[in-house]
C-alpha cells in the first residue's frame, strides 16, 4: 500500500512547527532574564535612586528604598549604573542573574550639580534658593503621559491634583500655597531657559459665560485640558524645582510661585541610532460609593413620586435594583508609541523624536489623540561660538464629555437605584423622566444622556521653537542669548441638547471658539567667572522680554429647531451672539547676580531684577525685586573636610 503523501508532508509539517516554536521559546529565554541586585556607595550604606540603564536604549530603571533595582535584559547586553556624585560604571550581563554593585566617589552635597536659575548647570550647594531635581529617565518609569503627574511624591512640598479622571484631563501645582485670589498660583514652567505656555483655557471668555446671555452659566465645572499634557514626557532629560521665593529675584514677578525648569534630551556624538518603546495600559473603577436600595422616594417617611430625595417608605419587596454606576463607568485604554532617532558628529548632534497617544476614559465617549514631533540639535559654528535649537510641534484631538450640572459621580449616584439609567430614552427618542412632574431642566440627570447627546470637542495645534547662541569670548568670559517662541490654536465646539439639565432653560445651546495664543521671547545674558587667590567671582548681567498675545472668538446661538443637528444655523437668529477677547501683555527685564566665594566656606550671593510690566499704570509700572544670601559651609573647614557628616549654615 502507498504511503499517504500528504499525510506525510503534514506531521513533517507539525514537527517543524514544534521544532521552531521551542527553538524560539529557548533563544527566547536566553535573551530575556530578570538581572537584579543591590547598589551601594563606598561606605556600605544603599543607595537610594540610582539609575540603572541599558547601553543604547531608553531601557532602564532607579534603585528602591533599600537599593534594590530589579531590570529586563540579555547576556551581552551593557548595564550603566550610575548616581549623582559617584563615578559611573558599566558591567556587561552574563549568565549570573545578580549583580551588585558599588559605586565609588563621594556623595556629599559638594559635588552634586543641578540645572539652576536661567538654565545654567550650577553647583548644588551654592544654590541661594531651594532646588529639587528629577531625572527624566524616573519619569519616564511612572508611565505617565501627563510629565507633571509623574512629579507627584517626587518633589517635597508640591501638590499636584488632577483636576478631573478625563482622558487628557489637566493637573493642578502648587509649590508655594495660595498667593492669589484672582490670578494663578501654578508657577513658571520654563523649558531649555525660555518661559513657555503651562496654562488652562479661560473659560470666562465665552459668550455663554456672558451676563448678556439669559441664565449665563459658571463654565468652570467642566475639564478643558492644559498646555503640560503637550509636552512629550520621553523628551526630557531632567527637570529641576526652584521652590524659594529667591527664585523669583532672577525670573521676576512670573516665578513668584516657584518655577519648574525643564531641559530636553538632546542628541550624542556616534553611529546614528533608533530606540522605540510602547506601553499598552488599561484601567477600571472598581470602589464606588455604596448606594443605599432600602428608601424609597419621599420625605420623613411618607412616599412622594415627586420629591428626588430618598427619605420615603421602604421599598417593596422584590423591586428590581440596577447598578447605574458600574454600568456607566467604562474600562478605559491607553496606547502609547514612542520613536527616536539621534547621532551626529563632535561639531553637530541631532535628536529626532515622535510619540504617539491614544487614550480612551472610564467616561464614555471620553477619548484624547496626540501627535507629538520634536527635533532638536548642539552645534559648534567656531571654537568659540556654540548653540542649540529644538523645534516641535503637537496636535491633540479631544473628546471630552460636558460634566453637567453635578458631575457624572454625584449625578450618577442621585439617580433612582430602581431606574435603569441605560434607558435615558423611550420608544419615541424622548429624554425618560424619573419624576411625574418634572421636567427636563429639574429632572435627576441621566448621565448616559449627557455624555450621548451633549457634546464638547477640542482640536489643538501647538508649535515651538527654541534656540540659543553661547559666545565664549574668554576662558572667564561669555555671552548668552536665547530665542523662542510658543504657538497654539484652538478650536472648540460645545453642544447641550434641549432635553439636557444644562440646555432646557434655553431650549438648546451651541457655542464655538476659537482660541490663539502667542509667546514670544527673548533671554540675553553675559557671565564673567574669575579667581583672585583663595576668592572666587561669579557676575550675570542681562534682560529679558517676553510678549503674549491671546485671543478668544465666540459664536453662540439658542433655541434648536432640530433638537440634535449640532450646528450654529441651527439655532434661531435672535439669540445669536458673538465675542471676541484679546489680551496682550509685555514683560521687559533687567537682572543681575554677584557671587563672593572665599575658600568655598564663606559663600555671599546679591541678586536682583527689575521688572517693567504692561498691566501696571504706565507711571507706575517699574518695581524692582532685591535678594541677599550669605551662606557657611562647615563641612569645608579642616577638620571636617572629607567626613561624610556634614553641617551647613544658611
Amino acid at each position: 500500500m502507498q504511503p499517504n503523501k500528504h499525510k506525510t508532508c503534514y506531521l513533517r509539517k507539525e514537527r517543524l512547527c514544534l521544532f521552531l516554536f521551542f527553538a524560539f521559546f529557548s533563544i527566547s529565554a536566553t535573551f530575556a532574564q530578570t538581572v537584579s541586585g543591590v547598589i551601594k556607595g563606598a561606605d556600605g550604606e544603599t543607595i537610594i535612586g540610582a539609575t540603572v540603564q541599558i547601553k543604547g536604549t531608553d531601557i532602564g530603571t532607579v534603585t528602591d528604598v533599600n537599593g534594590v533595582y530589579s531590570i529586563q535584559a540579555s547576556p551581552g547586553q551593557e548595564l550603566i549604573f550610575s548616581m549623582i556624585g559617584t563615578e559611573t560604571q558599566n558591567v556587561t550581563v552574563g549568565t549570573s542573574n545578580t549583580i551588585d554593585v558599588v559605586l565609588q566617589g563621594s556623595v556629599l552635597i559638594d559635588e552634586v550639580v543641578i540645572i539652576g536659575a536661567l538654565g545654567i548647570v550650577q553647583d548644588k550647594r551654592k544654590l541661594v534658593y531651594g532646588a529639587q531635581g528629577v531625572s527624566g529617565l524616573e519619569l519616564k518609569n511612572t508611565q505617565r503621559d501627563n510629565a507633571f503627574q509623574s512629579l507627584q511624591g517626587r518633589i517635597s512640598g508640591m501638590t499636584l491634583t488632577p483636576t478631573s479622571g478625563l482622558a487628557g484631563g489637566s493637573v493642578s501645582i502648587n509649590l508655594r500655597g495660595v498667593t492669589s485670589i484672582g490670578n494663578s498660583n501654578q508657577p513658571l514652567i520654563v523649558m531649555d531657559g525660555l518661559p513657555i505656555n503651562s496654562g488652562t483655557f479661560n473659560q470666562h471668555t465665552l459668550t455663554s459665560d456672558a451676563n448678556a446671555v439669559n441664565a449665563n452659566i459658571n463654565n468652570n465645572r467642566d475639564d478643558v485640558g492644559s498646555r503640560l499634557a503637550e509636552i512629550n514626557p520621553n523628551d526630557i532629560e531632567s527637570i529641576t524645582v526652584l521652590k524659594g521665593p529667591e527664585a523669583a529675584a532672577l525670573y521676576g514677578n512670573e516665578g513668584a510661585n516657584g518655577v519648574i525648569i525643564i531641559t530636553t534630551k538632546k542628541g550624542k556624538a556616534g553611529t546614528g541610532k533608533v530606540t522605540y518603546s510602547n506601553r499598552f495600559t488599561t484601567s477600571k473603577i472598581t470602589r464606588f460609593p455604596e448606594v443605599q436600595t432600602t428608601y424609597g422616594r419621599g420625605v420623613n417617611g411618607a412616599e412622594s413620586l415627586n420629591d428626588a430625595d430618598y427619605f420615603g417608605p421602604a421599598y417593596p419587596a422584590g423591586t428590581t435594583f440596577y447598578d447605574n454606576l458600574g454600568n456607566f463607568f467604562q474600562r478605559g485604554n491607553n496606547m502609547r508609541h514612542d520613536i527616536a532617532l539621534e547621532g551626529g558628529s563632535e561639531r553637530i548632534t541631532y535628536r529626532l523624536s515622535g510619540a504617539y497617544v491614544d487614550s480612551k476614559g472610564n467616561i464614555p465617549t471620553n477619548t484624547y489623540n496626540q501627535t507629538n514631533l520634536a527635533l532638536s540639535s548642539d552645534f559648534k559654528v567656531t571654537s568659540w561660538l556654540k548653540g542649540s535649537s529644538r523645534f516641535s510641534t503637537t496636535q491633540n484631538n479631544n473628546v471630552m464629555p460636558p460634566g453637567g450640572s453635578q458631575g457624572y459621580l454625584t449625578g450618577t449616584l442621585r439617580y433612582p437605584a430602581n431606574y435603569d439609567m441605560r434607558e435615558y430614552v423611550d420608544e419615541a427618542g424622548i429624554r425618560t423622566l424619573t419624576l411625574p412632574s418634572a421636567n427636563f431642566g429639574n429632572d435627576n440627570e441621566n448621565s448616559f444622556f449627557n455624555v450621548y447627546k451633549n457634546a464638547r470637542t477640542e482640536k489643538t495645534t501647538r508649535n515651538t521653537a527654541n534656540v540659543t547662541l553661547t559666545a565664549d569670548l574668554a576662558p572667564w568670559w561669555n555671552i548668552t542669548g536665547r530665542f523662542g517662541a510658543d504657538t497654539y490654536n484652538t478650536g472648540a465646539n460645545r453642544f447641550f441638547h434641549p432635553e439636557s439639565n444644562i440646555g432646557f432653560g434655553r431650549a438648546g445651546w451651541i457655542e464655538n471658539y476659537i482660541d490663539v495664543g502667542k509667546i514670544l521671547n527673548t533671554t540675553i545674558f553675559t557671565t564673567f567667572n574669575k579667581k583672585f587667590g583663595d576668592f572666587s567671582t561669579n557676575f550675570i548681567v542681562g534682560t529679558s522680554v517676553d510678549d503674549r498675545r491671546n485671543e478668544v472668538s465666540t459664536d453662540y446661538g439658542e433655541k434648536f429647531y432640530l433638537p440634535e443637528f449640532n450646528s450654529i444655523n441651527n439655532t434661531e437668529p435672535t439669540t445669536q451672539r458673538n465675542r471676541t477677547t484679546l489680551t496682550r501683555t509685555r514683560l521687559v527685564g533687567i537682572f543681575g547676580k554677584a557671587e563672593f566665594n572665599y575658600k568655598e566656606f564663606l559663600i555671599l550671593s546679591l541678586t536682583g531684577r527689575n521688572d517693567n510690566s504692561s498691566t501696571l499704570p504706565k507711571e507706575n509700572n517699574s518695581y524692582f525685586l532685591p535678594f541677599c544670601w550669605i551662606g557657611l559651609q562647615f563641612h569645608r573647614t579642616t577638620c571636617l573636610k572629607g567626613k561624610n557628616r556634614t553641617f551647613e549654615f544658611r
